[in-house]
């Protein structure tokens, strides 16, 4: 098992990432990606809800989290 980590912090303090670096800023519930050409914001709360809100048995399944998100929006 492999586990991965992340920055994480407020966006004020969010440093350069380094390319395909991820990181998220508590406050502004923002998921980054690092990029040769900087930053790049990839989702933000109101896009995909509250990832503690999730009735998934599924948890390690970002993509079926984030789908489970989506169809609630529906």
């Amino acid at each position: 098992i492999v586990k991965i980590l992340h920055k994480r912090g407020i966006e004020q303090n969010l440093p350069l990432l380094e390319e395909s670096e991820l990181a998220y800023t508590t406050d502004t519930k923002r998921l980054w990606l690092g990029t040769t050409s900087g930053n790049k914001q990839l989702l933000t709360s109101n896009i995909v809800g509250d990832l503690t809100k999730l009735t998934t048995t599924n948890k390690t399944n970002l993509v079926a989290a984030i789908n489970e998100l989506y169809d609630a929006t529906k």
